[in-house]
């Protein structure tokens, strides 16, 4: 399976037939190999030998990661434990990473195509915690991979020991005559932006430099519109709108989805920002209630390089439908999703497994 795994991640391309042919594979693989998954397949009524297309595989509710080990490999020792960010909860969603080398792939393959499609390697300014310091955190993992990878010498990280690096940012960017990649979340950006405004500052950042951010703005006590911020971020850094890049990921998935609209630039197409993703991960909209799909809903997704966990997952998200992409809309509020009602049948005291 794990080399299988590998082969099909490396294709440029799969056909729905493929996709579907080793989607099914990875669920028999899963419901055979973790107990917690199973017993929630039986309860829907789904097993391996009764569905022939992939949209029918029980779609794991994300909220389900904070309660159980969702892992196809619960006798081996994961290599990376990563852990969601806080909830009113309390809880956080665990994620078990067996083979850090095929995480590294997809987050290698995702990175150049979407977000440094016209070069190899650019100087890169991190926003956000060093890995050595958040071991937990699949985003810090995540960034220390693509700075190592695509970083040229002179890339730096510009938040240590819970401090933003704002003054020395703004010396490094003083010197720059080449293009520069600004990687952070949507909250760590934020403030940088709040930085510049209340010192009345505005650089203009080498022509073909970019803006990756991820996230929402949950712990933030004010508003914030995603358009608003990307005109600051154009208006005081000086980066074309068209270089400002959303990705979207969850501790719970291996792959990550990321806005077109820089890869569209370069293909000389419409450079409209939809959420796109590599050929293993597919997405689905559908009604909360009926899991029919529709044009605007909640986002299930499928993920062939999630094959170590569940490779179908209901998230707390919803979107819309565009293109060939979605539009992310925001989170579900108010109730509860069905599938998320379910999880205590994920409860083995009376299953009798």
């Amino acid at each position: 399976m794990i080399r299988k795994i590998k082969e099909t991640l490396e294709k440029e391309d799969l056909s729905e037939k493929e996709f579907n042919a080793i989607a099914l594979e990875i669920f028999e693989y899963q419901y055979n190999r973790n107990r917690f998954y199973k017993n929630f397949c039986i309860k829907k009524g789904i097993t391996p030998g009764n569905i022939r297309n992939f949209k029918q595989i029980p779609p794991c509710p994300q909220r389900a990661f904070k309660y159980f080990e969702l892992t196809a490999f619960e006798t081996k020792k994961p290599e990376y434990v990563f852990v969601s960010s806080g909830t009113t909860e309390g809880l956080r969603s665990k994620r078990y990473v067996f083979y850090p080398e095929i995480y590294d792939n997809v987050i290698y393959k995702s990175f150049k195509k979407f977000f440094l499609p016209d070069m190899d390697k650019i100087k890169i300014f991190v926003f956000f915690t060093d890995f050595q310091e958040f071991k937990q955190s699949s985003l810090a993992y995540m960034y220390k991979r693509i700075f190592e990878k695509f970083g040229k010498k002179e890339s730096a990280y510009f938040y240590k020991n819970g401090k933003y690096l704002f003054h020395e940012f703004l010396k490094k960017t003083k010197k720059e005559k080449e293009p520069v990649a600004i990687l952070g979340t949507s909250i760590s950006l934020y403030h940088l932006i709040q930085y510049l405004k209340e010192n009345k500052i505005r650089i203009k950042l080498p022509e073909g430099s970019r803006i990756l951010d991820t996230g929402g703005f949950k712990g933030l006590k004010v508003v914030v519109q995603q358009r608003d911020l990307y005109k600051s971020y154009s208006e005081l850094l000086g980066v074309d709108e068209k270089f400002i890049v959303n990705e979207y990921g969850m501790c719970e998935l291996i792959s990550h989805y990321y806005d077109a609209n820089l890869k569209f630039y370069f293909e000389n197409k419409n450079t409209e920002r939809i959420k796109l993703s590599l050929p293993f991960l597919k997405w689905r909209i559908v009604d909360p209630d009926t899991f029919e799909d529709k044009k605007e809903g909640v986002l299930i997704h499928y993920d062939l390089a999630n094959f170590d966990a569940c490779i179908a997952i209901l998230t707390e998200d919803t979107g819309i439908k565009r293109g060939e992409g979605f539009v992310l809309k925001g989170r579900v509020q108010g109730f509860d999703l069905r599938g998320c009602s379910l999880i205590s049948e994920l409860n083995l005291k009376n299953s009798g497994l």
